[in-house]
């Protein structure tokens, strides 16, 4: 994979331009007809097909954090390399691709079977650490991976997310899983959040100037939670992942859409499941009631207003859902131990 520097000029250079390596496994694909081995590429490009410093580009099949990230940073953003055969591996770092044009294809192995996972232009592909996976860009077309310590990822994904939330639980569960492929595929459809945020991250990175590291990383937990509110009914996991389950990133995102006026028989309505069955396979796979969860992101939002705003609580109730105030304020202090005008006191932004 081709590491990223110049200077602002040289970004779209450098994303759709061809290096020497490039031309030469295009200039072999166009006379041949097929890619070039790694092996005759080795040969040609000593050290081109993984990082020039210390990866051997034939037999290095785990691939690590001191290849790629340096010391004094979380993050390296690579290009990878179009026309280049696949070959399988792993990474101790979490890698994101990023599909700026065109289309790439993944490769996931896991447990004796493989799955073909094809990404299209804006598409946001989340593979963790430790699965046996390869990628093939076969055209022009320009992908870009964002390697993550581990560390960073949980940071800016994870906790991005609200605390112990249902979506955070699962997204942890998937990702962490020792019993599947796991990776997370946003479908972006090229949403303008998404992709300028990218772009911001780039170029952040192509400067490398003072304070760069921690921007950078502020910016991915920009990018992760507008993937999680433009994306989040679009999210994609493995096929081995039992097919039901599927849906459960679609639903939260419903709630956390819809949870002023959401309700079981509207969710089992647009999800076109019956409600009994709906709320079974939810618990199943997250632990959580789908009342729960509502009543969790109804008491969530309701806090950021006490402490943002000047609504009266009343004002507050029915903006989150709850026709009743009594019922809403018992059920507050059971969540936060403080009625609302409590917590409002004790937590107002302006007091900070």
């Amino acid at each position: 994979m081709q590491p990223f520097h110049g200077d602002r000029q040289s970004i779209d250079t450098w994303l759709h331009g061809f290096n020497a390596q490039e031309r030469s496994l295009k200039e072999y694909y166009l006379r041949y007809g097929r890619l070039q081995s790694r092996e005759e590429h080795s040969a040609a490009f000593p050290g081109s097909a993984g990082d020039d410093r210390q990866a051997d580009p034939v037999h290095s099949q785990i691939l690590t954090e001191s290849m790629y990230i340096n010391n004094h940073t979380d993050v390296a953003i690579v290009k990878h390399p179009r026309y280049m055969a696949r070959f399988d591996h792993s990474h101790t770092f979490f890698e994101v691709s990023y599909v700026v044009d065109g289309t790439c294809n993944h490769v996931i192995h896991a447990y004796g079977a493989s799955e073909s996972v094809t990404l299209q232009r804006g598409d946001v592909f989340i593979l963790p650490p430790s699965i046996v996976h390869n990628i093939l860009v076969d055209d022009d077309s320009v992908v870009v991976n964002i390697l993550m310590r581990r560390s960073t990822f949980d940071n800016t994904f994870l906790q991005g997310l609200p605390t112990g939330s249902v979506l955070s639980n699962f997204f942890t569960g998937i990702l962490y899983s020792g019993s599947y492929a796991n990776f997370l595929l946003f479908r972006t459809d090229d949403a303008p959040l998404v992709r300028d945020t990218f772009y911001s991250i780039l170029q952040e990175y192509h400067h490398g100037e003072v304070f760069a590291s921690k921007i950078i990383n502020q910016l991915l937990g920009l990018f992760f939670l507008y993937l999680l509110r433009e994306c989040g009914d679009r999210v994609r996991i493995s096929r081995e992942y039992h097919r039901e389950a599927r849906c459960i990133p679609a639903i939260i995102h419903y709630l956390e859409s819809n949870y002023a006026t959401a309700s079981i028989a509207a969710l089992a309505r647009h999800f076109g499941y019956d409600g009994s069955h709906l709320s079974r396979l939810y618990k199943s796979y997250t632990g959580a009631t789908l009342r729960e969860t509502l009543c969790q992101i109804r008491m969530r939002h309701s806090s950021e207003l006490l402490r943002a705003s000047e609504r009266s609580v009343d004002e507050i109730a029915s903006l989150v859902g709850y026709r009743d105030v009594s019922s809403f304020i018992r059920r507050f202090r059971r969540q936060f131990g403080e009625t609302p005008l409590q917590y409002r006191v004790h937590n107002r932004i302006e007091n900070r």
